[in-house]
């Protein structure tokens, strides 16, 4: 590999080249600025991070409308990365969750299902990052930006004129801002000792993973959706497989149309005071796990990993500040929480939106305070707040089914709300060629969830109360949720929410979305009718012009470096 001619200054140093480093180059680099990306692994290589859901989904597609970045929008759906990227990607129709107690064969009735709308994109995707992260090194590099790899930074120095890193082997290069996007293991919070300790979060959990051959379908290993209950094959999209103190995954890069990956993520994110660490070797621990439930071993225990495990202590962390004068921390960089509801990659696109715009203007203005990085940093605490909140009270509710059952229909409800926020963007932006609308803060940035909705937050604050104090009386807790749920006047009718019989919710039944999008039209409070001030014909030529784009389209060819 050829090494880049390296400039002695550039406007903006990025460190790492994960998902949201690459994003943040093509961006800047098409707006005209010199970029370099400096990353210490070479492309192609393994990433977490790997499911997504229709909030990432939607904010991909407003960010490559918004920064004129088209192939940021290839991301947008399993169908868009198929045709412009690669068949290495699997698709994501459902998240399906199974309740499983310790030494018992799991119960049919004692799983739930919510299914992800094909509208208006099609269907979410589960991304088989060293394929997808390879295509944004060569999209970044496309629009101009240098990009290093098999390197390490060893310093970064911050002035008031400019910003100076040093790089192993390779000198000092300058710059007017640097961005680090290197997650944990942030070279620049680590001199600037931002991280927080003791964490601040109440989730706990620590991680064992890997990618794997030979992991069947639970529909037809162990039980079919239709035994369960539920409205379509499980392993159309993200299995989870839940139980006190803990839960696994299971991401299938092969279930799309016409495979050509037969690799599967499949890993587990375990409370250590409930699973304290055992000092066995990963396979060890691995093989513990499985035998003590066993429909997860009948579904896992002949599949055979294929790279070195991944095991870490708790994962949680936070940086105390995530900008500075001439800096910033990019959003896996400042904190975490957990991969569960695939909430991470959504945080990292609502985070680059917003500090790409930022930071657009501080470059064109040379005005690097950063109070106008504010609205950044707000989202991202903000962000890992309210993601704390969800994940900490879904382990809790773990306890028992019935906890799960009632507790899991908020998370939903917030979801759903979520994405039509996302979808009116698309459409008044269709309707009015309103840039404005691209920003997506009309209403505000909602990657923080819709806790800003005095009903859904009223509902999110009072069922998070009973999860939490109802441990002892599980049952009776659920019982209560049931009912806010029933009585909500932000929860649709159509859901059936209150129902705990009803324990699949199929989005991807257009006769259900037309249901639904009418009681928001027609019978919803204010708060949530706002959201449907356009034209249903927009959706419609979204849609259409979608599928023109990908049955008529030329893929760009974009070198891989």
């Amino acid at each position: 590999m050829l090494a880049p001619q390296i400039e002695p200054r550039y406007d903006v140093i990025i460190i790492g080249a994960g998902i949201s480093g690459l994003l943040m180059a093509a961006i800047l680099s098409r707006h005209g600025h010199q970029v370099l990306v400096i990353e210490r692994d070479v492309h192609p290589r393994f990433a977490i991070g790997e499911s997504g859901i229709k909030e990432t989904s939607l904010t991909l597609s407003l960010m490559g409308l918004r920064f004129e970045v088209p192939e940021i929008r290839h991301l947008s759906s399993v169908d868009h990365i198929r045709r412009f990227i690669g068949r290495s990607s699997g698709q994501k129709r459902s998240f399906s969750f199974l309740w499983h107690a310790p030494g018992e064969a799991q119960r049919p009735e004692h799983s739930v299902q919510v299914g992800s709308p094909r509208l208006p994109f099609g269907f979410d995707s589960h991304m088989f990052r060293q394929d997808i992260d390879a295509y944004l090194l060569g999209v970044a590099a496309h629009y101009g930006a240098t990009i290093l790899q098999g390197v390490s930074v060893n310093t970064v120095h911050v002035d008031a004129d400019e910003v100076a890193v040093e790089i192993a082997d390779h000198g000092t290069v300058r710059g007017r801002f640097v961005l680090d996007g290197a997650g944990y293991r942030s070279p620049l919070a680590r001199q600037l000792n931002l991280h927080e300790q003791p964490c601040p979060f109440e989730t706990r959990s620590r991680s064992i993973f890997n990618h794997f051959v030979g992991v069947p379908a639970y529909d037809d290993q162990v039980a079919s959706h239709a035994r369960c209950g539920l409205a379509q094959r499980m392993s159309y999209g993200t299995l989870h497989h839940v139980f006190r103190g803990g839960w696994l995954w299971v991401i299938p890069f092969n279930n799309a149309p016409d495979p050509v990956n037969p690799l599967c993520s499949v890993g587990a994110l375990l409370d250590p005071e409930v699973f304290p660490a055992t000092g066995l070797p990963p396979e060890a621990e691995w093989a513990a796990l499985l035998a003590r439930y066993p429909s997860v071993q009948a579904h896992l225990g002949d599949a055979r990993p294929v790279r070195p495990w991944v095991t870490t202590p708790r994962i949680q962390f936070r940086q105390r500040q995530a900008v500075g004068h001439r800096w910033a921390l990019l959003p896996h960089a400042v904190g975490f929480i957990d991969a569960l509801f695939s909430r991470g990659l959504y945080a990292t696109a609502a985070g680059v939106n917003e500090l790409a715009g930022l930071l657009l203007g501080a470059l064109a203005e040379n005005n690097f305070d950063p109070a106008r990085f504010q609205p950044y940093t707000d989202l991202i605490y903000n962000t890992l707040k309210a993601n704390d909140r969800v994940v900490s009270t879904s382990y809790a509710s773990w306890v028992h089914f019935d906890l799960w059952n009632a507790w899991h229909r908020v998370w939903g409800l917030g979801v759903f709300l979520e994405s039509v926020r996302m979808v009116r963007a698309h459409a008044r932006f269709r309707e009015t060629g309103d840039r404005r609308w691209l920003d997506n803060r009309q209403p505000p940035p909602m990657a923080s969830f819709p806790l800003d909705l005095p009903g859904y937050r009223a509902l999110f604050d009072a069922a998070e109360r009973l999860v939490k104090s109802g441990q002892d009386r599980p049952e009776a807790a659920a019982r209560d949720i049931f009912r806010l749920l029933a009585e909500s006047p932000v929860c649709p009718p159509s859901f059936r929410y209150g129902d705990p019989g009803q324990r699949f919710l199929d989005m991807t039944d257009p006769r259900a979305m037309a249901k639904v999008f009418w009681w928001v039209a027609r019978r919803s409070p204010p708060e949530i009718r706002q959201f449907i001030d356009f034209r249903p014909t927009s959706l419609v030529g979204e849609l259409v012009d979608d599928q023109l784009r990908l049955r008529w389209s030329e893929p760009r060819r974009i070198a891989r470096l």
